[in-house]
């Protein structure tokens, strides 16, 4: 996570994470982007305030889909 902070500290995150539904309403979970997520944390933490990150859903329930996105 380290190695893209740098970046992200820049620039911000510039390519959306990707996300699907989790089982709880209103609750996603990250498919693709954990470090990106990871990197944009520790900087909102380190500000004391985060902005909003740039997500593409995925339908709900196909594990293969998320599977081949990752």
């Amino acid at each position: 996570m380290l190695d893209i902070l740098p970046s992200v500290r820049a620039r911000g995150v510039l390519v959306p994470l990707l996300v699907r539904p989790n089982i709880e309403p209103d609750s996603f979970e990250i498919v693709a982007g954990r470090r990106r997520y990871l990197a944009a944390k520790s900087l909102a933490d380190e500000r004391g305030e985060g902005d909003a990150l740039p997500c593409a859903v995925m339908e709900d329930g196909d594990d293969a889909d998320a599977l081949e996105a990752w």
